[in-house]
């Protein structure tokens, strides 16, 4: 997949986000003369790395959006865990027999 950079990247500052299709997502940081990969599980460790300058403008910018992009590649649930606690989930779900609209071929 494409990483996705910091809109605010240059000064010695260079961050970027890469989504992984399997595997976890991560975001590379560039910053005084390291580099840095970090997993968007905690996105604030990003915003960790910048030390004393993280209360900059920058800093306060680049904390957001690493935020916003780790919430935003969130895996999504398949099921709603409520809907199959109230109507179950098998047979018992279905209120109809499922033979009961066929015909039999002799």
């Amino acid at each position: 997949m494409k990483p996705t950079p910091f809109p605010s990247n240059g000064r010695g500052l260079y961050v970027e986000h890469h989504r992984m299709r399997e595997g976890g997502n991560y975001f590379v940081i560039l910053y005084k003369n390291s580099s840095r990969c970090i997993s968007d599980k905690d996105p604030k460790d990003v915003w960790r790395v910048l030390g004393t300058a993280k209360y900059t403008e920058t800093g306060k910018a680049l904390k957001d959006w690493a935020v916003e992009i780790a919430e935003k590649n969130l895996p999504k649930p398949e099921l709603d865990q409520a809907k199959l606690k109230a109507e179950g989930f098998g047979p018992e779900s279905h209120p109809e027999d499922p033979t009961t609209h066929t015909k039999m071929i002799t």
